[in-house]
Order: C-alpha cells, then sequence, then structure tokens
C-alpha cells in the first residue's frame, strides 16, 4: 500500500492506539505479512477493550442493585448510625417531632425517623431482623410489594405516633423490623412445610413479641406490635396472589 493511502486513512476518529492497530491491520492485509485470522483476532479484542472497562465499572452498580433489600437498609442504618454519632446535629431534620416548641412537623419526617436508631447495638440489633427475615419473604414477595411494605410500616407507626403521642419524639427502626418479622411470621404461617425447625422458633419468638407489645399497655410498643401484624397481613394477601418460590426451586 502506498504511504500516501496511509495518510489518507481516515484517523481523527480514533485513539492513538488504535490507529496504529487499523494501520497495521491494514497493511499486513495488503502486503501479506500475516494472516487475516491473527489480525482480525487483534482487531477483535482492541474493540472489546472499552466495553470491558464499563463492565468492570458496572459490576459494583449490578452488585447493589442485585443486593436484598433488607441488606441495603442494614447498610443505610449502620452509616446513619456512624454519621449521628458522629454529628449529633442530625437527629433534628430527620426525626418525628410532632409538637414541640418552635419545631414545624416537616412531611419527609414521617419516613426518616425508620432510619435514626438509638444508639449502635440497636442500630446491629435491627440490621439482623432485616437481613434474617429478608431472606424468608424477600423471594416471595415482588420489589413493589416489599417497597410497599417498608414505606407502609413507617407511615404507618408514625401516624398512629401522632395520634397517640403527639408532644414527643419518635425514632428507631423498629416499626420497619416489626413490619419485616409480620411478613415473616405470615409467610410461616402460609407455608410451614417449606421451613425448618429455626423458623418454627422464630415465628412463636415474633407471635409472643407481638402479643406481649399489644398487652403491655405501653403506646409505642402496641403501635410498633400493631404496624407488624398489618405488614403481616399486607404480606400474606401478596403472596397468596404469587407463586412461593423455595430456595430449592431457584437453584433448579
Amino acid at each position: 500500500m502506498p504511504r500516501q493511502a496511509l495518510r489518507a486513512f481516515p484517523l481523527r476518529e480514533m485513539g492513538v492506539a488504535r490507529r496504529w492497530e487499523r494501520l497495521r491491520f491494514r497493511w499486513e492485509i495488503e502486503i501479506g505479512g500475516t494472516s487475516m485470522e491473527s489480525s482480525s483476532a487483534e482487531q477483535v479484542k482492541i474493540s472489546a477493550g472499552p466495553r470491558g472497562a464499563r463492565a468492570e465499572q458496572t459490576t459494583l452498580r449490578a452488585l447493589i442493585r442485585r443486593a436484598p433489600l433488607g441488606s441495603r437498609l442494614s447498610a443505610m442504618l449502620l452509616v446513619i448510625t456512624l454519621l449521628t454519632l458522629a454529628i449529633p446535629s442530625l437527629y433534628r431534620p430527620l426525626a418525628f417531632m410532632p409538637a414541640r416548641a418552635g419545631h414545624v412537623l416537616y412531611a419527609h419526617t414521617f419516613l426518616t425517623y425508620a432510619l435514626l436508631t438509638g444508639g449502635l447495638w440497636e442500630c446491629i440489633r435491627s440490621a439482623l431482623v432485616l437481613t434474617l427475615c429478608g431472606q424468608v419473604i424477600e423471594p416471595r414477595l415482588a420489589q413493589k410489594d416489599l417497597l410497599a411494605l417498608v414505606i407502609g410500616s413507617a407511615l404507618l407507626s408514625s401516624t398512629l405516633f401522632l395520634a397517640l403521642r403527639p408532644g414527643e419524639v419518635f425514632i428507631g427502626a423498629g416499626p420497619i423490623g416489626a413490619g419485616y418479622m409480620g411478613a415473616f411470621l405470615f409467610c410461616w404461617l402460609k407455608d410451614r412445610k417449606a421451613f425448618g425447625g429455626w423458623a418454627r422458633a422464630g415465628a412463636i419468638f415474633t407471635a409472643l413479641a407481638f402479643v406481649t407489645g399489644l398487652l403491655s399497655g405501653s403506646s409505642v410498643r402496641v403501635l410498633i406490635a400493631t404496624t407488624g401484624i398489618a405488614a403481616g397481613v399486607f404480606a400474606f394477601v401478596r403472596i397468596s396472589k404469587r407463586p412461593i418460590v423455595t430456595t430449592a426451586a431457584a437453584k433448579q
């Protein structure tokens, strides 16, 4: 190939490395220095390079999307707990304060209070509940149903708290944890044969926690137990409309 033809080859839209490889590829085809198969293989590697880089960049995003909702909520609780421990002033804009002197009730606090915890131990306890119960309920509920369960549990508890104790501050991930526990209990009642002995023990513990909460006389424990039962009924209704996918069936 004449050098004038090489100079006329369109190179403006290519990177430096790709320019040289395209030129060499074209030159080798003309003079027969190497076979077309080896050159085309090199071209495939070159063209696949940027796509591979994009795949590596999207790996972390894909892992976050595939992570269970309970695990993502647990990570959020841990991050926010550490931030509030380091910066205590973050509590005020996120906490649910219905009628404090000089404070305005903001709409977002009906949900954001559930991301605050009373300390690191409460955060760990809530994260364990979300993770363990999530392994049971998340394969059985659609993503939109899980989001509705989480948001509905937080809204129901804050609304009940506003009606029962309007002059106090409300924080804690207890309503969301109760929602997951209630959904777990009703999932177990729906199909007890699909679970082992550990699930029976967990269901009995959850039922006892709800009963003692309702009979305790504490308005906070009553509203949390009520939230858990309501979330369990919602999960029971939604599961009845979907085929139950067990772990063994999912592997097959």
